[in-house]
């Protein structure tokens, strides 16, 4: 067939389910959905004379009665689960067995004993759970059920992960705190100065790890013997630097004549003086150090005397690395002689007769060159071949060619001694500068952990009513924080006075809570005499090079409100967008230090000493500088309305375009201070003696000056 469609076939029409039918049938549900099949007969006029056409219009009716249901009812589960009643559309009760375990206990008995044996570094299998599991709940549990709620509930695979061995050593601090010592004490040592010395065993079976393996094959690779019967080829290595010096190939014949299983000291000392000591006297370089592991081979007083034996008097120690630690340490032990099994794996199989271990050795470091001696030539012999030849020119005795050659070694000589003081010299400079950065990174972490540690301990105060307020004089937490506060660096003093801040240890003063606040809130705060505005007192501490500033300043202020840095000394320090609001510097020691953008409304400074310091810019509302010293100070474009001088000595103070109104200045002297364009508002002068500090016509006509000596006038 080409067609899909249904063919021709003979009878009679189709007349009950038309289009037209269907549709007049649907219209008069839709008015009366009550209808019955004969009232839908008489108003449509199809026959029911028949038992086809009854059964016919029966089905149409059904047809059209479900489609309805369906388009109005997406849902058709519910209805016929309704009686009628509410009760029937409720959630039967389902029937299965309880759980085993409740959710607690696999979380007490299964996940945390896992953790727990993970901690200890211990291994841990299902069977272990199960005991565990019975043991601690005094019931049987099936292996089963403890394997579902662990790889369902817990996160637990069902196959066991592959382990990794460690040792004990791995996780002493130890044992890493000596082997970060000794690689500091090879980092004060120029490269060329180092020796490594080290063995490794190469077998004749090292076939390559990988292989390409086509669809239904295996990775078999055939050998004559396994790797553990396999002929082995011991190798002692020696670099400096980064630059091979000398090595040695121990064959299984060697072996066997010397009647030894292995590489013994005898073998060391013996390539020390026939091999390593000879090319060190050739390399020239003086003061050299030897590093190799606690080989029970590796004999100190032997491999000296070895080198003394060699005539080479340049090693002047040999150190041990510390156990299990050459891959950390030494570039043979873990990089090199991994690049060198690779390199031989690529002959494989290995023998005598193919190897060539010095080539691949050597190779791995592309700058080596051979170290060649150099001959001086001396050509008189062949000048004086032939009777009756001519003379040769010469100097001092000495033939031109004699003269080249001296000047050419010592050239050579020269050149040397230059090029190994500049690359010592560079050596030096990158082994300083890697330490420094090594101390750097030792001191931020160093800072780090103490301001966790202080973070948590105030934790730990907060917990046992420590920081409440019936624990006076809190002397835990005063403690506390003057032990940490000597050790932080300005950083971490920024942080933890935020820190003290935002948890209401410090700056607790009724003056700057929200007027707004409930009235249970304003009693917890304004409370008896006893109760201080500092839990965490500041008084003598030292606060040089504190930067103080807020990460938003287009938002809002870094909140240091009603804060009492009372006698303290602040050196290089910055306040940047810092709302300062009834906070207090009496008696403070106040230096090179700028305010900038800060509000310090109701300020006081009183008693304290200001020596070049900057409040440009600065909102000072009713500041008070009362007993005060200010020197070169600097107020420039501030708002100084309200603020009081009171038996201060004012000297180099810069007012210029400062707003003055109703500020008193009394029992003050001004000495080579500036009004410049200040505004005066009704300022007064009371008792103030005057040294070189001018006022405009102006100022003075709108100042009171009363019981002071008269201002020198000026016509700006």
């Amino acid at each position: 067939r080409e067609e899909v469609e249904d063919e021709a076939r003979p009878g009679r029409p189709v007349t009950e389910t038309t289009t037209e039918n269907i549709e007049q049938i649907r219209r008069l549900i839709d008015d009366d959905p009550f209808s019955t099949i004969e009232e839908l007969q008489e108003q449509t006029g199809l026959s029911l004379d028949q038992g086809s056409k009854k059964h016919s219009i029966c089905c149409l009716f059904q047809r059209i009665v479900f489609s309805i249901i369906h388009f109005l009812v997406p849902s058709f589960g519910w209805y016929l689960q309704w009686d009628g009643s509410v009760q029937s559309l409720n959630a039967k009760p389902r029937i299965g067995r309880p759980r085993t375990l409740t959710s607690e206990e696999v979380e007490r008995y299964v996940l945390d004993f896992v953790k727990t044996m993970n901690d200890q570094y211990k291994p841990v299998d299902y069977k272990m759970v199960q005991t565990h599991v019975e043991v601690s709940l005094n019931r049987k549990v099936p292996l089963a059920t403890i394997k579902r709620y662990g790889k369902m509930e817990c996160g637990i695979n069902i196959k066991d992960r592959k382990t990794h061995e460690i040792t004990c050593r791995d996780v002493d601090e130890d044992h890493w705190n000596e082997v970060g010592k000794f690689r500091k004490f090879l980092q004060r040592i120029s490269n060329d100065r180092l020796i490594f010395l080290d063995e490794i065993a190469v077998y004749g079976t090292m076939p390559p790890l990988r292989t390409l393996v086509a669809p239904e094959h295996q990775s078999f690779i055939i050998v004559d013997k396994p790797a553990a019967y396999a002929d082995r080829f011991d190798f002692i290595g020696a670099i400096n630097g980064s630059k091979p010096i000398a090595c040695m190939t121990l064959t299984p014949a060697d072996r066997k004549a010397k009647n030894i299983q292995g590489v013994r000291k005898e073998v060391i000392n013996e390539w020390i003086v026939k091999s390593l000591a000879p090319v060190i006297n050739r390399l020239n370089i003086h003061d050299m150090h030897l590093v190799c592991d606690k080989s029970r081979s590796h004999n100190k007083a032997d491999m000296m005397q070895a080198f003394m034996m060699g005539k080479c008097k340049s090693v002047i120690d040999v150190h041990h690395m510390p156990t299990a630690s050459a891959k950390y340490i030494s570039p043979l032990d873990n990089p090199i002689w991994h690049s060198f099994r690779e390199t031989v794996r690529k002959q494989h199989p290995l023998t005598t007769s193919n190897t060539s271990i010095h080539q691949y050795f050597h190779g791995l470091f592309f700058h080596c060159q051979k170290i060649k001696s150099v001959v001086p030539i001396n050509p008189r012999d062949e000048v004086r071949k032939a009777k009756g030849e001519r003379k040769v020119w010469r100097l001092c005795g000495l033939s031109i060619y004699e003269i080249l050659s001296i000047i050419t070694s010592a050239g050579v000589s020269i050149a040397l001694g230059v090029y190994t003081f500049v690359s010592s010299a560079e050596d030096q400079k990158t082994s300083e500068k890697n330490r420094q950065a090594d101390l750097d990174t030792a001191r931020l972490l160093r800072q780090q952990q103490l301001y966790d540690g202080f973070i948590t301990e105030m934790y730990r105060l907060h917990r046992h009513g420590e920081l409440s307020t019936e624990a006076i004089p809190w002397v835990f937490a005063n403690a506390r924080y003057r032990a940490a506060h000597s050790q932080f660096d300005a950083e971490r003093q920024e942080l933890c006075l935020i820190f003290l801040k935002e948890r209401r240890l410090i700056g607790i003063n009724e003056k700057v809570i929200d007027p707004t606040a409930s009235l249970s809130l304003r009693q917890t705060f304004i409370l008896s005499s006893k109760y201080p505005s500092h839990l965490i007192r500041l008084d003598g501490l030292n606060f040089d090079n504190l930067q103080l500033k807020s990460y938003t300043p287009n938002i809002f202020k870094l909140d240091m409100q009603g804060v009492k840095f009372d006698k303290v000394r602040l050196l290089n320090t910055s306040f940047d967008h810092v709302d300062l609001t009834n906070a207090t510097f009496e008696g403070s020691g106040i230096e090179q230090t700028n305010f900038v953008q800060s509000s310090l409304v109701e300020t006081e400074f009183n008693g304290t000493n200001l020596t070049q310091t900057s409040f440009a810019g600065c909102d000072l509302h009713r500041v008070e500088f009362n007993d005060a010293i200010l020197h070169h100070i600097n107020f420039r474009k501030s708002d100084l309305s309200g603020a009081q001088f009171v038996r201060s000595n004012v000297t180099t103070v810069d007012f210029s375009e400062v707003q003055l109104q109703d500020v008193l200045f009394s029992d003050t002297k001004l000495t080579n201070s500036n009004f410049g364009t200040a505004v005066f508002v009704n300022v007064t002068f009371k008792n103030v003696v005057f040294e070189n500090t001018p006022l405009t016509q102006e100022q003075m006509n709108s100042a009171v000056i009363l019981g002071s000596t008269t201002p020198v006038p000026t016509t700006g």
